[in-house]
């Protein structure tokens, strides 16, 4: 039964490659070649952003406007998006000093 299966699939597979159509999901993107610069500056915008809506949230909270369940989420979205952000800073750094140690 389930080489049946498998064959399917291998079938499946061969149809769509002859076809030079993408599976759903897996189309291609428009530019492949993201710029590393590009990525950094949204990051840093996305958790300048969270930090933002944390804040302007807990405001609103002192006002009586919103929830505390809120104020929660919006500071665990803020402190998530920071940390990811230093995650990634800490190993391009890592990454840069493991370079700098390469013998030429």
């Amino acid at each position: 039964m389930n080489d049946i299966n498998y064959i399917n699939a291998v079938n499946s597979y061969n149809k769509l490659a002859q076809s030079n159509q993408t599976a759903p999901g897996m189309e291609p993107r428009d530019n492949p070649s993201v710029d590393f610069g590009n990525m950094v500056e949204g990051a840093i915008k996305s958790a300048v952003e969270a930090q933002k809506t944390s804040e302007a949230v807990a405001a609103d909270a002192v006002l009586g406007k919103a929830d505390l369940v809120d104020v929660m989420q919006a500071v665990n979205n803020a402190e998530a998006s920071l940390n990811m952000f230093i995650a990634v800073r800490d190993r391009v750094i890592q990454s840069y000093e493991q370079i700098l140690r390469m013998p030429i």
